[in-house]
């Protein structure tokens, strides 16, 4: 399976959970916030935590520094999706693919 294959398998289950009242597809009494990733990778040293809002909802970005290059992120996710106006962020992130 690829990698991009896993991540939508990922996200369709996340989507499935939400649409049952649930925010995390294998736990049906946890929320999955950021201040919960915050606290379970606080021992991590360079965890990168980026926000912005896109459709009236904050979107958090979580990364670790060491593994991306911070100016590819900002332009290849941030950038596209702050100038977004609303759209659908598949059709406006340049390596998005719908299912």
């Amino acid at each position: 399976m690829s990698p991009k294959e896993w991540w939508r398998k990922q996200v369709d289950k996340l989507a499935a959970a939400k649409a049952f009242g649930r925010t995390h597809p294998n736990d049906q009494h946890s929320t999955i916030t950021s201040d919960r990733i915050k606290a379970q990778l606080e021992n991590v040293d360079d965890l990168t935590n980026m926000s912005l809002v896109i459709n009236d909802e904050v979107v958090h970005v979580f990364f670790l520094e060491t593994m991306v290059d911070n100016t590819q992120i900002y332009e290849t996710v941030f950038l596209p999706l702050q100038r977004s106006d609303g759209r659908d962020p598949l059709q406006i992130l340049p390596f998005a693919k719908a299912p």
